[in-house]
């Protein structure tokens, strides 16, 4: 009966003004949760959520169902629940709670001797946040408490087996690790009522610690609470109070500093390599001596670009078919991992695109992570500005590093506001989809060839957070089923830890690891001898330093199925 309850109930909640509802559901079991956004802070919605709550207890019972909050029915339904169970059983649950609780010590009003469920809320009349300043926008929720409250309690940050959300709740299973945990804190500490005393309360020090920003409860949440937007603003209400950490202030100038460098690669790998750099990075920085720095490339992306472009002269002849795409060149791809831009330059090429990489501002991602939103704006702006040339004129913007291109798409136009911004969001993706959207009109466009080395060993490939929370990995999984013969697989992996800094700090060392042994690094060591692939550079370094496997990017793989050789390696 539960798709002519649910229409029923949606005809009703539309009669009562209510026309913005959340449902969740276990629909296989006949089981919906019901949520119609009311606001709880005007006595006029309350009552109207009695009403409707009335009335959806009324329609329960027309369908012969039961009303209640699947784990128990509590300071919430018990009202309704005579009109389910009838007087005399309703009676026979007094008497045992009379016999065993005569007192009435243990969960009071609940089940029985219930008060109405428009008392003991949340908020009632007359609540207020306290206003705070924030760089992101927050005002389809009313402000950033708006957005902490929509957090229901349904606790689906505390799933363990399936799912990304929650990464650290995973590793530690303490319920202060939880989307639902931080999001509640800070709502408490935005609502003036005590408990904890606004946002620069330690308690919220010690709630936002393990938030590894991985964006899961963006989707995977059911009302959608982005606790990664609301710790960035948090982080950077702190520095302001409190100052930029040390080690904060080193991790947000990681694009500068591997720009320096790139000028000697060599010598800073030989240097950074060194067991007294790492001790002094853990001592000076927080990073953790046990996982080596990155290593550069001897030559940047941007270096083999320009050869490229030189060489073309002009764009080849295909490439005027679809005509030009920009290629967002990330400080990680460009100093660290040139061989995946490498990559999607030719696929893009093959598929018939002129590949265009301007010079543009870091997107910003590392100062975010660390609460430095006033400098993320400014180059944000500036890339916004640059890139709207592009887009004006109908190109795509793609990214092979998830974190660095989604940011455009995500953070952007909550960040930098305005059309321009939005604009620019809808032309943005990642080169896998586009890709992927090619080879749907044209399944043939890269002429792919059978991977040798792939078909014989096997692709299983973990998927980056960013990219399952915001885009989905249903693309990447589309490419590699294209290659002919070979047998891929997406690894049920969850977070890999490394969340940008988040696994070289040493205070966040041994949950970062943690995290991975989750169902992550187990699945790699018994992969047989298959070959990893993912799309993000902390995943690489994570996975490398953890399991002694080098995973390849999802554009390699796929280059290397080209028909022409590719071009020189580059270290």
């Amino acid at each position: 009966h539960l798709r002519d309850y649910i229409e029923q109930l949606s005809a009703m909640l539309v009669e009562e003004g209510v026309p913005d509802v959340a449902y969740y559901a276990h629909a296989s079991v006949g089981v919906i949760h019901v949520r119609p956004v009311l606001n709880l802070k005007d006595p006029a919605d309350v009552r109207r959520m009695g009403r409707v709550a009335e009335r959806a207890s009324d329609l329960v019972l027309v369908f012969g169902g039961a009303m209640t909050g699947e784990h128990g029915d509590g300071l919430v339904r018990s009202c309704w629940l005579e009109k389910m169970y009838g007087p005399r059983i309703m009676q026979a649950f007094r008497q045992i709670k009379q016999a065993f609780d005569p007192d009435g010590l243990f969960n009071p009003h609940k089940i029985v001797d219930p008060l109405p469920m428009t008392e003991n809320l949340r908020y009632g009349g007359g609540f207020n946040y306290t206003p705070v300043k924030t760089y992101f926008d927050y005002s389809s929720y009313g402000g950033i408490g708006g957005m902490a409250g929509m957090c229901s309690g349904v606790g689906q940050c505390r799933q363990k087996l399936v799912g990304t959300m929650c990464p650290s709740y995973m590793a530690t299973l303490d319920e202060q690790h939880t989307t639902r945990a931080r999001a509640n804190a800070l709502r408490v500490a935005l609502s003036g009522r005590g408990l904890i005393e606004g946002l620069d309360d330690p308690a919220l020090v010690e709630v936002m610690d393990l938030c590894l920003s991985c964006k899961a409860c963006k989707t995977e949440c059911p009302t959608g609470v982005d606790m990664a937007r609301m710790k960035a603003d948090w982080q950077a209400h702190r520095n302001h109070r409190h100052g930029v950490s040390r080690g904060a202030r080193f991790i947000a100038d990681a694009p500068r500093l591997a720009r320096w460098g790139a000028r000697l690669p060599r010598s800073a790998n030989f240097c950074l390599g060194l067991s007294w750099t790492r001790k002094l990075l853990e001592r000076r920085y927080g990073l953790d001596r046990r996982i080596a720095p990155p290593r550069l490339a001897t030559r940047t992306f941007r270096h083999w670009f320009k050869r490229h472009a030189r060489r073309r002269n002009a764009p080849p002849a295909a490439a005027d078919r679809r005509g030009r795409v920009i290629y967002f060149v990330d400080t990680w791809t460009n100093y660290y991992w040139p061989q995946v831009g490498i990559a999607a330059v030719r696929l893009l090429e093959r598929c018939g695109f002129e590949v265009v990489a301007p010079h543009l501002q870091c997107c910003g991602r590392p100062l975010i992570s660390k609460g430095l939103l006033a400098e993320a704006r400014e180059l944000a702006a500036i890339n916004v500005e640059i890139l709207n040339h592009f887009v004006d004129t109908g190109c795509y913007v793609v990214g092979s590093e998830p974190s660095c291109i989604l940011t455009l798409l995500d953070e952007y136009p909550h960040f930098v506001r305005g059309a321009d911004a939005k604009a620019l969001a809808a032309r943005v993706m990642t080169v896998e989809s586009l890709l992927a959207r090619v080879l749907r009109v044209e399944p043939d466009a890269l002429k792919l060839r059978s991977h040798a080395d792939g078909a014989a060993r096997g692709v299983l490939y973990h998927g980056h957070c960013h990219l399952k929370a915001l885009v989905g990995t249903g693309d990447v999984n589309e490419l590699l089923r294209a290659v002919p013969g070979l047998a891929a697989a997406e690894i049920n992996s969850g977070c890999c830890g490394m969340a940008g800094s988040f696994g070289h700090e040493q205070s966040h060392y041994d949950v970062a690891r943690a995290i991975g042994e989750q169902r992550l690094f187990p699945a790699i060591r018994a992969r047989g001898d298959a070959v990893i692939a993912i799309n993000g550079f902390s995943c690489r370094e994570q996975i490398a330093h953890h399991t002694g496997v080098t995973p390849r990017h999802v554009l390699e793989i796929l280059a290397d199925a080209l028909p022409e050789p590719p071009p020189a390696a580059v270290s």
